[in-house]
């Protein structure tokens, strides 16, 4: 087993988990939508956080490129993997009938969501900075440096506001981001 190999394993563990928390509240609105009626706008951010969980383990491969790999390097690695993690947890309740529907849900925990949504952010920029500097994070291509700036930018606003326009065109905005950036960036393994 290769240094790389090793180390992605609980990554891709936590991540796992992550995917397996967004489909399991997705079964209980199938399973029981008399519980709370399901609301776009938090399924636009459902879809957002399932792109960025396979979009992240995707990208993953790529670190297979890293030579040398530090404690540091691999807290950020599993900090990353967790904030991930937490954003897929929090966007299912485990009773939604304690907040009456997935609207009401969704704004009341749309503070720990975004403010997850930023953490995530910041562990990327720092992590990236820590695997190959300003170098790594220009090699990225605008999509990347402009990109996180002005989500945690954003974030910063949904977590502020109800308007329900804004959270939409965000959600939607999110997930063509990271379809742009995982067809651009990287479209292959290896």
């Amino acid at each position: 087993m290769s240094i790389f190999e090793y180390i992605s394993v609980l990554s891709s563990i936590i991540i796992g988990l992550g995917i397996a928390q967004i489909l399991r509240g997705v079964v209980e609105i199938i399973h029981h939508p008399e519980d709370g009626k399901p609301y776009l706008i938090h399924l636009g951010w459902v879809a957002s956080t399932l792109m960025l969980s396979i979009v992240w383990w995707w990208f993953q491969f790529n670190l297979a490129e890293v030579d040398q790999w530090s404690v540091g390097s691999y807290i950020f690695l599993i900090a990353y993997s967790l904030t991930v993690y937490l954003m897929c947890a929090v966007l299912f309740p485990s009773r939604i009938a304690s907040f009456g529907d997935y609207k009401e849900f969704f704004y009341s925990k749309k503070h720990w969501f975004f403010g997850l949504f930023i953490l995530q952010n910041v562990v990327d920029i720092v992590d990236t900075l820590i695997k190959g500097g300003v170098d790594r994070i220009l090699s990225f291509g605008p999509e990347y440096w402009i990109n996180s700036p002005l989500q945690i930018i954003l974030a910063g606003v949904a977590i502020s506001t109800r308007n329900e326009k804004f959270h939409a065109v965000f959600a939607i905005a999110t997930i063509l981001q990271q379809g742009f950036i995982a067809f651009r960036l990287f479209p292959t393994m290896g």
